[in-house]
């Protein structure tokens, strides 16, 4: 749950994305696009110059600003891949990921995502870790 490292479902994402489309005859600088723009979604970090990553990461991350009951859905969801960790380790590294979005400056890459997303995205996640500090 590190927002910075690529985790198993993202590599292994890559990795179908490139034998696939690979297999499927794409070019293969486009097969490393498609890869490479996948696993931006671990880090949500595109260089300011990268449309393309910028856009993958505010589309992956949109979740975050949906409306709190789909938001709560959402963290639900994603609780539910994870049933081999324990309730407390899980607490745990969710703080950290929450502390850690909620540090960046911005969560968003691109001025739509900035303009229509980020406050409610703050609100959701501010209101999530207030729930699991209290």
């Amino acid at each position: 749950m590190n927002p910075g490292t690529p985790n198993g479902d993202e590599q292994a994402s890559a990795e179908l994305a490139e034998h696939s489309l690979a297999a499927a005859g794409l070019p293969r600088v486009e097969v490393h696009e498609v890869a490479r723009l996948v696993l931006i979604t671990a880090h949500h970090s595109p260089a300011s110059a990268d449309l393309a990553g910028s856009r993958v990461s505010d589309a992956d991350l949109a979740i975050l600003a949906g409306e709190p009951a789909r938001y709560r859905s959402s963290v639900a969801a994603l609780r539910a891949e994870s049933p081999h960790l324990a309730d407390r380790l899980w607490l745990t590294s969710r703080q950290a990921v929450l502390t850690a979005l909620l540090g960046r400056p911005h969560l968003f890459h691109t001025g739509f995502g900035r303009l229509h997303w980020e406050q409610a995205a703050r609100d959701n996640l501010s209101t999530e870790l207030a729930e699991l500090v209290s």
